[in-house]
């Protein structure tokens, strides 16, 4: 058992439940990400699927050994997942031309595989961070998310449940900056 290394505390308590998983809950509920992706994958063969039972597969790994390693992979695949659902947002956003759509998308994949190569080599925060939300907030003007949705989806007590993960990394970075 390794003690945990990563800069990020949950609000689970560590190693309550086996002395080989960290964070007991959060790694197996992780696995329903890698159930909905697979079964998703087996109907459509979307790589969006294969890249969300990445993110359980990732997020499993984080929670269960609480390592550098371990957040790098969850993060890694997160940004891997968001960038497919942008993928496929621009393909079907019917209000871009398609000469507009082709430029986005190539600029979409340039600044997210030089970002992720960077995080990859630098595993710093800040760019994870910055490509996530910037990604995220891009998804949800293309899918015709106004101002008050965005604030809603990210206010909302369920959002906030669904993003407990950034709330910390948010706190760091506010703190940080």
């Amino acid at each position: 058992m390794a003690a945990p290394a990563t800069h990020i505390d949950f609000c689970e308590t560590k190693h309550v439940y086996s002395q080989w998983i960290a964070e007991f809950h959060n790694t197996w509920s992780s696995l329903a990400y890698t159930a909905c992706g697979a079964c998703a994958y087996r109907y459509t063969s979307e790589p969006g699927a294969l890249a969300l039972a990445g993110v359980g597969i990732g997020s499993a790994a984080f929670h269960g050994s609480m390592q550098p390693w371990g957040e790098w992979l969850d993060e890694i695949c997160m940004l891997i997942y968001v960038a497919l659902a942008l993928r496929a947002a621009l393909r079907h956003a019917a209000r871009l031309r398609p000469a507009a759509r082709a430029r986005a998308a190539r600029a979409l994949v340039a600044v997210n595989a030089g970002g992720c190569a960077y995080y990859a080599a630098r595993a710093h925060f800040a760019v994870f961070w910055f490509l996530f939300t910037a990604q995220v907030l891009l998804l949800l003007a293309l899918l015709g998310a106004g101002p008050h949705s965005v604030t809603l989806a990210l206010c909302t007590p369920a959002a906030r449940a669904c993003y407990g993960r950034q709330a910390a990394r948010r706190r760091r970075m506010a703190a940080w900056l």
